[in-house]
């Protein structure tokens, strides 16, 4: 009888020694796991004065140039949001879904409204940055046309 008490009692130490080490396994993969998480998080950062950032603050004179294009190509918004953002800018992804938003299923239109707000932009100031045309373009399609204007 002693002999089977001690054979079960040596099997479950074997058990919860094996049950630790799967513990110990499981903890030090998921730490790996954060770590490559983390690390790959931190490689997609991009410093403020990075190529990409730069390649993404165009004037408005190239973007209006952009818009020409896109009007002759008759684009839609995949390859408008990419050729007026390369460089995924915050502030110009926020602007260009603010204009796509009421022209979600005419994207012609919205190229129209873009282009008369970065003429506007352009004539305000002669060297408007994309980001400035875009607010001339949002803020101008929200105006309703009077009979005279």
């Amino acid at each position: 009888m002693r002999n089977a008490v001690s054979s079960t009692r040596l099997e479950h130490g074997r058990n919860m020694q094996t049950f630790q080490v799967l513990i110990v396994v499981a903890v030090a993969v998921a730490v790996v796991m954060v770590i490559t998480w983390l690390a790959l998080l931190w490689k997609r950062r991009q410093p403020l004065g990075s190529a990409s950032r730069q390649r993404s603050l165009r004037s408005a004179r190239e973007g209006l140039e952009l818009l020409h294009t896109l009007q002759t190509q008759g684009a839609r918004w995949p390859a408008i949001m990419a050729a007026l953002n390369p460089g995924a800018d915050d502030e110009i992804a926020r602007l260009l879904l603010d204009l796509r938003g009421p022209h979600l299923f005419q994207p012609a239109t919205a190229l129209s409204v873009m282009a008369d707000g970065f003429e506007s932009a352009l004539q305000a100031n002669a060297r408007a940055s994309m980001a400035d045309a875009l607010r001339f373009a949002r803020s101008s399609m929200h105006k309703v046309p009077r009979h005279g204007d």
